[in-house]
């Protein structure tokens, strides 16, 4: 706000949760394919991505005169559940061209759960660490999904994440990453 001051610029900042990721996906196309399953309001589990999705819009819809400070939230929220938001996605996709195909990597691997729990932490900057080990960002298709969230129950065997990368080698190492770091989610 500060920086926006002296340069003549209004900046707002909101704050926010910052304990896990937003969604499910990390990585270009994993994140990608997140944000518009929110735009066609499905109800793939995202709930946290919508929700800071609908605080943003809103807050940016809050700086236009017309609305009401307060009401954007809800008007973000009529405007997705409408599928307007969807439409002018789909808009701006055509008005760009054809659109790429959002894949996943070559190879993929599902970390299981070695115990039953609840997710209690995740370290979001060992998990960057993680996906950027599988080629992401620089490959679009790398990456991973996370499949537990903190507060979720899991049972042993089942997957807490699962990561996708272009080759072998950087499974691999990603893979090996995970074991030295399989704290970066804490369980109870």
């Amino acid at each position: 706000e500060y920086v926006g001051e002296k340069m003549g610029m209004y900046v707002e900042c909101l704050v926010g949760d910052v304990l896990q990721p937003i969604g499910r996906g990390i990585g270009p196309c994993l994140e990608a394919r997140d944000v518009l399953a929110v735009l066609q309001n499905r109800s793939d589990g995202l709930q946290d991505l919508k929700t800071k999705s609908l605080q943003l819009a809103g807050r940016i819809l809050e700086f236009s005169s017309q609305v009401r400070p307060g009401r954007g939230e809800q008007l973000a929220e009529e405007i997705l559940v409408s599928g307007r938001a969807w439409e002018k996605m789909q808009a701006l996709i055509r008005a760009q061209g054809k659109p790429k195909e959002l894949k996943t990597a070559a190879f993929h691997y599902d970390v299981p759960a070695d115990r039953d729990g609840i997710v209690y932490a995740i370290d979001n900057y060992r998990i960057g660490r993680l996906a950027k080990l599988t080629g992401a960002p620089q490959d679009p298709s790398a990456g991973l999904d996370l499949f537990k969230k903190v507060g979720e129950r899991f049972e042993q065997g089942e997957p807490l994440l699962r990561l996708y990368a272009e080759t072998e080698e950087e499974l691999a190492y990603a893979r090996e990453y995970w074991e030295a770091n399989r704290e970066m989610i804490t369980v109870t």
